[in-house]
């Protein structure tokens, strides 16, 4: 049995991070794919900012199943 306030936190948590992945989203829709791949000399460009974002989303996601013991949901494609 988990303790209250361990799932209102967990609520809490996945909320604001719904909220804050649509902010990313609503974002990066309006960039066309030239802005996608600008970069400063030496820096990555956004598109491979973005995938690193998805990338540690995942390792998260599989890190918490596995915590958790539950199945470690299928990866998603990133295309």
């Amino acid at each position: 049995m988990t303790e209250p306030t361990f799932d209102l936190d967990l609520e809490t948590v996945t909320s604001d991070l719904t909220g804050a992945r649509a902010e990313l989203v609503s974002a990066v829709q309006r960039l066309s794919d030239t802005d996608l791949d600008r970069a400063r000399r030496g820096g990555w460009a956004i598109r491979r900012v973005l995938e690193h974002v998805i990338e540690f989303e995942w390792l998260c996601v599989m890190a918490i199943a596995t915590l958790r013991k539950e199945p470690v949901p299928e990866r998603p494609s990133v295309s």
